[in-house]
Order: C-alpha cells, then structure tokens, then sequence
C-alpha cells in the first residue's frame, strides 16, 4: 500500500508533473503493484504519521506492507529536479526493507563485521535514518580502520551531510566548508566529490562568497558532467547570472 499525503493548500508545479506517475501510471511503471491511495490533508483531517518520521516536506510517501506492517517511506519532492526518480524510490522500498532486516539478523550472528556494519549503515542512511547509520558507520571503522577508501569516504560522507544540516540551521558556513575541506583531504578521489563540492559552493554563496561560488560551480560543470550535482552547479550559475 502506498499512501501519499499532502495538505489541501499544496502547490508545487513539480507535484502536478509526478502526479500521474504515482497514482494513476498504466500497467509496467515503478508503482505498478502498489495500491495507492491520495489523501488530502485539511485542518479537520490530519495523517499524524509525519509527526513520528523524519518529515522534509510534502509530499509524504509511506509505504505499508499488505498486513500494514511500516516498510519506508518518501519526504518531499527531488530538489534535483529528477521527477522519475520519485516513483522509482518508492518502488524499491520493500526490497530494502527486506534487505534491511536480514542484514539485522546477520549482525545479531556476526555483531561486529564490517562489511555487514557498512552495507547496513548504508541502506538505513538511504532510509533516512541517518543517527542510527552514523552509530553503525562508527562501529564499523573501529571494527576495521584500515577500510577501503572507497567505504570510508561513503560513511564519512554520511557523517558529513548530517553535520551540515546541524551547521546550517546555526548559519555555521564557514563550518560547512571546513568539513568539506577536510572531507576532500582524504577523499579527493572519492565518488562523492561533487556531492561534496556542491556543499561546499553552496555554503559559500550563503556566506556571501559569491564569486568563490561560482568558481566551484562553473569546476563541478566542467569535471564532473552528466552528475546530478552538476546539473544542480548549471542552475545555481544560471540563477545567479539572471540575478546579476
């Protein structure tokens, strides 16, 4: 069962574009198997649940199993634009659910493997539920330090989004870019570079840097093409240029 709440006051031009591909998509699309029910929220008529969930907005996407066990659940429309990509991510939450909990049952058997520690610690952060994958990224790195860079550049990665949201709620933006400083000290390489450069720029920008910005922006244009945090430089550059 999929059910996809939002208030009867939601508006979002990217939100009429997806509402077919979740709700009303033909035989062979993401959602196929999944009985989907809309529920419009009034003042009269809330869905609780978003109280109990980490909420980042509407619409909110909870995923039950048939006998109404909670598998996952969505937060918010892509800020990437990727409107395709919604449906697909709900489609794959039972399938991690699944995977979720035998990964659980082999860490019972084996607390303190590594690679268990971090492919569970991934799929929970990919969840949302990023306190409870920090705990285990940490287990993890104390179970095997010398861990591929590749790995450790991932839950350091985790760590470091976590820690950016804390710091830019405090306008902390010299924060921001210190640890994405440090963070590319280490993981230059890494194939989040520019997730992380992203972060960066942007903190950037909010401190008023603006021409550093951009020089990170129009870099991540030029090297790293065709990603997602690129795509996102492109439109920061395009906005601001408009602006000038």
């Amino acid at each position: 069962l999929l059910l996809v709440a939002i208030p009867d006051w939601y508006e979002s031009p990217m939100w009429k574009r997806v509402t077919d591909k979740v709700l009303g998509e033909p035989a062979g699309r993401p959602l196929v198997a999944f009985e989907r029910v809309l529920v419009r929220e009034t003042r009269d008529r809330e869905i609780h649940v978003r109280h109990r969930l980490p909420f980042a907005g509407y619409p909110l996407a909870v995923v039950l199993a048939a006998d109404g066990t909670y598998l996952g659940h969505e937060s918010g429309l892509p800020g990437d634009g990727d409107v395709a990509g919604w449906p697909r991510r709900i489609a794959a939450i039972p399938a991690r659910a699944a995977r979720i909990e035998a990964l659980r049952r082999d860490l019972d058997a084996r607390p303190e493997d590594p690679d268990v520690l971090f492919e569970l610690g991934r799929l929970l952060a990919e969840a949302g539920e990023t306190e409870r994958a920090i705990a285990l990224f940490d287990r993890m790195e104390r179970a095997a330090p010398l861990a591929p860079a590749e790995r450790l550049g991932e839950a350091r990665y985790v760590k470091l989004r976590h820690n950016v949201v804390n710091l830019l709620e405090a306008k902390d933006f010299a924060g921001v870019e210190g640890l994405c400083l440090k963070w590319r000290r280490r993981f230059e390489d890494h194939a989040r570079i520019a997730d992380v450069l992203l972060l960066q720029a942007n903190a950037r920008f909010l401190a008023g840097r603006h021409d550093d910005a951009q020089e990170l922006w129009r870099r991540l244009v030029a090297d790293h093409a065709g990603a997602p945090a690129a795509a996102a430089a492109q439109k920061a550059l395009d906005l601001t240029s408009a602006g000038d």
